[in-house]
């Protein structure tokens, strides 16, 4: 079995999370009134499977085989988070 040599992390640029993101957010409700999912709405559906009995609208899959998806929220103005900014400086 072939070694790991090593692991480098680094962070989507914000052209690259639209292109992965499966919706983007913009809605802050959560479900509707019968409750159901909002769709572009933090528990949308495409995001993966929350119920035993569903299957995810992206890949199919149930809850067992479904790691679910992600969106993302345009901002209005650029943000960093704070830890970022720590280690970013402190090298």
């Amino acid at each position: 079995m072939p070694k790991i040599k090593a692991i480098e992390f680094k962070l989507f640029s914000p052209q690259q999370i639209k292109k992965l993101g499966v919706v983007e957010i913009t809605r802050p409700e959560l479900y509707d009134a019968d409750g159901y999912p909002v769709e572009k709405g933090l528990m949308d559906p495409r995001l993966g499977v929350i119920d035993p009995g569903s299957r995810c609208r992206i890949c199919k899959g149930n809850i067992d085989t479904c790691m679910g998806h992600f969106g993302y929220i345009q901002l209005a103005k650029p943000c960093i988070h704070p830890a970022l900014l720590l280690t970013s400086t402190s090298s």
